[in-house]
């Protein structure tokens, strides 16, 4: 396939089938717990999509070229309307004002950042286990989204780009991808003093 361009790309999130996986992740379910539980002013939501085969973004799976231009899987999984049935919360905006800062994550950091935000609290609770607690919850959970597979990717932003965040320090997503069951899934964290 030869290089997709811009219109291609905006094609390719016109028709793309996203469609949400009535997952439940009971190794997962005590990490959303925790976070829900120390976020008062806020919460945590999780949802998984499976996307259908598509050439384009088949390409730049392959390539690891996620992030970026001209492509930004971040940026089209979170304004894609499979996401609003999935989190209808989020009041999904229909287009975001500009790239999100985001950092692409390795499986070790993707669990190492989840810990920290569990361990952290909220605003006005502080997570009541330990420090080895919190790097359990959030390794289970890592563990439950994708699985003991190298090859995949995840991506962190703490800019807050729905309505539904609090525009603190404590608004966090995460985006995963599993290309071996085209699953993305998306983690979100929110709270306010």
């Amino acid at each position: 396939m030869r290089i997709p361009q811009a219109h291609d790309i905006a094609e390719m999130w016109n028709v793309l089938d996203l469609r949400p996986v009535p997952e439940h992740l009971p190794a997962g379910e005590p990490l959303l717990d925790a976070l829900r539980t120390t976020r008062l002013n806020g919460g945590a939501l999780y949802a998984c999509v499976h996307y259908a085969a598509h050439p384009v973004l088949d390409y730049f799976i392959q390539n690891r070229h996620l992030t970026g231009t001209p492509f930004d899987l971040l940026t089209g999984v979170l304004t894609h309307p499979a996401l609003r049935l999935a989190l209808p919360q989020l009041d999904r905006p229909l287009a975001l004002p500009a790239p999100l800062p985001t950092q692409v994550l390795d499986v070790f950091d993707l669990e190492a950042g989840i810990a920290r935000a569990v361990f952290r609290g909220g605003a006005y609770r502080d997570f009541d286990g330990s420090l080895r607690q919190a790097k359990s919850l959030a390794g289970h959970f890592v563990d439950a989204v994708q699985g003991d597979r190298r090859h995949h990717w995840f991506a962190h932003s703490s800019q807050a780009w729905s309505p539904w965040f609090q525009e603190a320090c404590w608004d966090d997503t995460w985006v995963g991808l599993d290309g071996f069951k085209r699953r993305l899934w998306v983690l979100c964290t929110t709270d306010t003093d």
